[in-house]
């Protein structure tokens, strides 16, 4: 008995341990998990219609998805893979805004501090503004 289940709270807290315990068995979940992700995207892009534009906020550029990157194991295939159903893909590389020292430009109570921290930061609002922007423009110029 490697795992004990009891222990577990949160789904991330469990994924992280299986593969933690054995890489080669927690392929197959990871695996899995990813299609499952894919087959779930399809469904909403497909009642979404064909004027969707995904916002991929990334805060890691590891090659694979780490377990605990939120959403968890997605990777930039995976959207890649969405790209016929979509108008874009906004891609932006965001921080916390305690990463980005942005904590002084924020506004929160003492009690919320340790939450904000964790948040992203003005600047990181003024990145996706500008990234979502620069997707958006073409389909909003009149058509010829």
């Amino acid at each position: 008995r490697e795992v004990d289940f009891t222990e577990f709270n949160f789904n991330n807290h469990l994924l992280a341990t299986l593969q933690r315990t054995c890489p080669e068995r927690f392929a197959p979940i990871r695996d899995e998990l990813r299609q499952v992700w894919l087959d779930r995207m399809r469904l909403l892009l497909a009642r979404t219609g064909p004027h969707t534009l995904l916002l991929w906020l990334r805060a890691h550029e590891a090659a694979a998805a780490p377990v605990d990157a939120q959403p968890a194991l997605v990777e930039r295939r995976m959207l890649e893979a969405l790209r016929s159903d979509v108008i874009g893909i906004a891609s932006v590389r965001v921080a916390s805004a305690a990463q980005d020292e942005e904590l002084r430009d924020m506004v929160f109570g003492p009690l919320q501090a340790p939450a904000a921290g964790h948040m992203i930061g003005p600047a990181a609002h003024r990145k996706i503004a500008a990234a979502l922007g620069a997707e958006i423009a073409p389909a909003l110029r009149p058509r010829a």
